[in-house]
This record gives C-alpha cells, structure tokens and sequence, in this order.
C-alpha cells in the first residue's frame, strides 16, 4: 500500500504537507455535501446549541452594557478615598438603580405615550387615504 502511496505522490509531485492539505479538503467537501443533503439535521442541531448558548450569550451582554456605566462610576468612588473593598460593588448597584430608572421610564412614560401616537395614525390614516 506505501508503494502504491509513493506511486502516486511520485506522478502528482506531492509531499507529506500537500498530501495532508488534499486530505483535509477531501474531508471538507465530504462534511459540506453530506451537511448539504442533509440540512434539516443539521439546522436542527444548529438550533439546539443556540439555544442552548442563548443564556450565556444574553448574560454577556448585560454585563458588557452595565459595565461601561459601572468603570465611570467606580472611577468617581475612587476619586473620593472610600474603602476600596467597596468601589465595585457600590458602583455595580448604583449602575443597576440607574438602568433599573431608566427602563421605569421608559415602561411608563414612553410607552404609553408610544401607543397614544400608534392609535392616533390608526384614527386618521383612513381619513388621508380618503383625501
């Protein structure tokens, strides 16, 4: 079988680098043809891992919107010679009550004020689409 190997790479000019690259890309074209005729399996163990990823993910980007507030706020902490032992976790509350605000008003304020102007264009497109 080596012989026939050395046959073969002898006639095609191949070393045990490029017989490795052709190797994988063979590989490469079999896993992409058999995932083409097979997609609905696929996609489905694709939407399984997202959703199981999705938590994570989700939790990822809470921390990375809450942490640019929170690095201004403990920088003012320090600023001021309170116990370093607490810069962080007061400045990790004082972002949340923030954030916490911020969506309060945006619920109960904007909100309302949202649908308000949603059922006003509903009352009076039919009366320009007359016009």
């Amino acid at each position: 079988m080596s012989e026939r190997k050395e046959i073969i790479a002898n006639y095609m000019n191949l070393d045990s680098t490029q017989l490795k690259k052709l190797r994988g890309l063979i590989l490469y074209t079999v896993v992409v043809a058999v995932g083409c005729v097979h997609y609905k399996e696929v996609l489905a163990v694709l939407g399984r891992g997202v959703h199981m990823i999705l938590p994570f993910l989700v939790g990822c980007a809470i921390a990375f919107i809450l942490n640019v507030p929170m690095r201004r706020i403990e920088t003012q902490i320090a600023g001021k010679g309170a116990n370093k032992r607490w810069h962080r976790p007061v400045s990790l509350l004082i972002t949340l009550i923030f954030v916490l605000g911020i969506l309060a008003v945006v619920i109960f304020v904007v909100a309302p004020e949202f649908a308000n102007t949603a059922v006003g264009l509903k009352k009076s497109v039919p009366v320009f689409a007359d016009r």
